[in-house]
């Protein structure tokens, strides 16, 4: 018997196929809907697993440790984009994007520092920081002012010098020297005061308290390299030649690489008439 198209175990009736066809529309209905909820599922998974604010802002952390700046703001940007838009994360980001030289995001970062915790120091110091790299020294200084008002001790020195040093900028030599000593008189021991002090009266051409006050910079730390520099500079103009040149001999025993200290010894050599060492 052959097999034709009409055999009933093979042929097909127009209810079999009708049936037929129902049952794939709903097996494909079925496929395409778990395959829904398979990707919904998926992206609550994926929503999950994405980091937390707090998370980012502790990475955020982590590379500024690593002195990975440009990792660390995109960090703190996407944890405030997240919901952690506190003073501390902005206060870091606006740290960050100085370092990334970004000053003027730098300050309307830290201006939102500032204005969700006005006592924040950090967000004052940096904002004057930004400020004087956008060439706003005045406003610099008021940063730095509303800064040491609230200062807490450990701070104060750094404050007092950055200020200091921004009033040197616009030539308020009077306003620099206040705030110099001042570093002094609140810590007599620190050598920053008298290096500070010392360097602007040598600005001044006072070259022998310059040389009393960078020797009591020296006396203090004699680790540092920059009261030696100023010392021997000062020595060299009251023409003291000896004493300028142990100095300048000193530094470059204590940094062999700086240039420059080669270029001012060579000139107290000139002095000395010892041209073949110059």
């Amino acid at each position: 018997m052959s097999v034709s198209d009409s055999s009933p175990s093979l042929s097909l009736s127009k209810r079999d196929r009708w049936l037929m066809g129902i049952t794939t529309i709903v097996l494909c209905q079925a496929f395409v809907g778990g395959m829904s909820v398979c990707y919904a599922a998926e992206a609550k998974n994926l929503q999950n697993a994405s980091p937390t604010a707090e998370a980012l802002y502790q990475e955020g952390l982590a590379r500024r440790q690593n002195q990975d700046y440009k990792f660390a703001a995109e960090k703190f940007s996407e944890a405030i984009a997240r919901g952690k838009k506190t003073a501390d994360t902005y206060t870091y980001l606006g740290e960050m994007l100085i370092q990334l030289e970004r000053h003027g995001e730098a300050c309307a970062t830290l201006s939102e520092a500032i204005r969700l915790e006005p006592e924040n120091v950090r967000a004052y110091g940096f904002r004057a920081i930004a400020l004087e790299q956008l060439g706003k020294r005045e406003e610099a200084i008021q940063d730095y002012s509303a800064a040491l008002v609230k200062a807490p001790n450990e701070l104060t020195v750094s404050l007092l010098e950055a200020r200091g040093n921004t009033y040197w900028a616009i030539d308020m030599l009077d306003k620099a020297a206040e705030d110099f000593e001042a570093i002094i008189v609140h810590d007599p021991k620190d050598p920053r005061g008298y290096l500070l002090r010392g360097k602007l009266l040598g600005a001044k051409g006072k070259f022998r308290e310059a040389i009393d006050d960078l020797s009591s910079a020296l006396e203090r730390d004699a680790t540092r390299k920059l009261p030696l520099f100023y010392r021997g500079y000062g020595y060299g103009c009251l023409k003291e030649y000896d004493k300028a040149l142990r100095d300048y001999t000193a530094l470059i025993q204590a940094a062999p690489d700086k240039a420059i200290v080669y270029v001012y010894r060579a000139w107290i050599h000139s002095r000395l008439e010892n041209y073949r060492l110059a």
